[in-house]
């Protein structure tokens, strides 16, 4: 029996990957030229060796390798393809994370639920600790209290110890990260979870820690909702918005939007812009480069934006 690879489940498979074929030559230790041959359909009898290699890299069983696309049921894979529709700056986002820690794709996709969960018990984790330092307090007024303090203490107490202290206990016990179940007195003290939450104040904390040292300036930046527009713009998700990297795509684009745009959608890789293009003295050259990338509909679009907001802003001023 021949050792078989379909071309088209090696290339979907590829693709689900995000790897290019030098990405899976490199990840497989198989020469870009036997996978271009098997992609197009010149593989032949293929040698076990490789299907094994390619098989582990892309997490594809070797049997299912060599079915066509149609074939593969959501029991013969050991992957299962996700969906998700992310906004163009998280795209971004990846694409930087990837360049900047050499990192592929697929590596960042499967450890974002350990990833999150790290930062998610690390958020409960502090605020117990925030907890406990409020029953302290509490316990340091009734104290006052009990020995002829100020009477205005028993109200402030009662305030604790009926309400706030237990709610944050219930809320973390629960696991709720954003303070969903904080009852109406809550609201009425004028908090937004979409604005402010627990969750966002711990990830603020844990930014301006590690980002005290110089080298680490511009790596990562949360967004602050504090106008309406960009409120609108979240208002979906509890979620922060974020900034990777600015310093890097500021280097790269040297602040034109159109060659951001370019990274964004996807029509330029960081990783595939011209070794001779990569330099700072070739920015005008790169720029134009990553300009000519975008399909022409699309720039016809950008370009009217532009215009739209210049207008709009000449008629604030």
């Amino acid at each position: 029996m021949k050792n078989k690879i379909h071309p088209d489940t090696l290339k979907r498979g590829r693709e689900r990957a995000r790897l290019s074929q030098e990405g899976l030559a490199e990840k497989s230790r198989i020469g870009k030229k036997t996978i271009s041959r098997i992609e197009n359909g010149k593989g032949g009898n293929i040698r076990a060796h490789t299907i094994k290699s390619l098989s582990a890299a892309l997490q594809i069983k070797p049997d299912d390798l060599a079915k066509a696309p149609e074939e593969m049921t959501p029991e013969n894979p050991v992957n299962r393809m996700f969906k998700a529709y992310v906004d163009t700056d998280v795209a971004l986002a990846y694409a930087l994370v990837e360049q900047r820690y050499n990192v592929q794709y697929q590596s960042l996709v499967e450890m974002a639920p350990l990833f999150f969960t790290l930062l998610a018990e690390g958020s409960l984790a502090w605020r117990r600790e925030k907890l406990a330092t409020v029953d302290e307090a509490a316990d340091r007024l009734r104290d006052w209290g009990e020995s002829g303090g100020h009477s205005a203490c028993w109200p402030a107490l009662f305030e604790m110890e009926n309400y706030a202290i237990p709610e944050e206990e219930d809320s973390i016990k629960s696991c709720d990260l954003f303070g969903e179940e904080f009852s109406n007195r809550a609201d009425e003290c004028g908090f937004d979870p979409y604005r402010e939450n627990p969750f966002s104040e711990y990830l603020k904390k844990l930014i301006a820690d590690i980002c005290k040292a110089k080298e680490c300036e511009g790596i990562l930046e949360l967004q602050s909702i504090d106008s309406s527009d960009d409120f609108f713009i979240r208002a979906g998700s509890k979620m922060p918005g974020y900034t990777l990297c600015k310093s890097e795509i500021e280097s790269i684009t040297k602040g034109n939007s159109k060659a951001k745009h370019a990274l964004a959608w996807g029509h330029v890789k960081i990783s595939g812009i011209p070794e001779e293009l990569q330099e700072d003295e070739a920015s005008e050259k790169r720029i134009q480069w990553m300009m000519e990338r975008i399909p022409q509909d699309e720039l016809e679009k950008l370009e009217e934006q532009e215009k739209f907001w210049e207008g709009l802003l000449s008629l604030k001023m």
